[in-house]
């Protein structure tokens, strides 16, 4: 995940947020949220953690979305990175519904 979120931060996504959901749900054991601020860089980011996760021989690269999107997810089995522009991000609100997981029990 580091390798991920390091690609996040060279290609300048703003405000990255990591959920850690490890043992608290099914679907992965990561969220990474980050804020981008046009299309060339979603593109950009799309490209490099495509990249970055075939290098790391992670086999579950699907991409919901695309370059053009407002919201993009790109789920990579226990890690779902979202690439949301900030009116999304704001609406939807994420941070806010996953919380009460995060907190240790």
């Amino acid at each position: 995940m580091d390798k991920l979120k390091e690609t996040l931060e060279e290609l300048k996504a703003v405000d990255i947020t990591e959920i850690d959901l490890t043992g608290k749900s099914p679907m992965c054991d990561c969220f990474l949220i980050a804020t981008v601020v046009s299309s060339p860089q979603t593109k950009a980011i799309i490209t490099s953690l495509l990249k970055t996760a075939k290098n790391l021989k992670i086999k579950n690269r699907k991409v919901e979305g695309d370059f053009t999107s407002r919201w993009v997810l790109l789920d990579f089995g226990d890690i779902i990175v979202h690439l949301m522009e900030k009116e999304e991000r704001i609406y939807y609100n994420l941070e806010e519904i996953w919380k009460d997981l995060e907190k240790p029990e």
